[in-house]
């Protein structure tokens, strides 16, 4: 790298900085101009995260059809989810689930009544 782009890019940093440290100051120091920045912004980042949540998306979209083809690959069609496998649960397993699930509802029940009655 020559001196004189060094000299350049060190110039135009310097730059950057006094222009920046200038416009934030004059934004702090005008109200009206202060509520205009925090609007722009606050609208920038509104756009951003509508963005982010797209790609986002797409994103698990894509990756549920490339893990839905790797199954496909190994012979596995469709995966079954926990809910899924609960609905094709034998009769006395989904009995048994509902008697655990019931149970828990019992417990949480209890506890909240222990928490209650500690606090009182």
């Amino acid at each position: 790298m020559n001196t004189d782009a060094l000299w350049q890019s060190l110039q135009t940093g310097l730059r950057i900085s006094l222009g920046a440290t200038a416009s934030i100051l004059e934004t702090l120091q005008d109200p009206q101009k202060r509520e205009e920045s925090l609007a722009v912004l606050q609208t920038e980042l509104q756009e951003k995260v509508q963005a982010w949540v797209t790609k986002g998306e797409m994103t698990e979209l894509e990756a549920r059809t490339f893990i839905d083809s790797i199954l496909k690959q190994q012979g596995i069609d469709n995966p079954a989810t926990p809910d899924s496998q609960a609905e094709n649960a034998p009769p006395e397993t989904q009995q048994s689930l509902e008697e655990l699930t019931d149970k828990i509802a019992d417990l949480r029940s209890e506890l909240e009544k222990l928490r209650n009655s500690q606090s009182d």
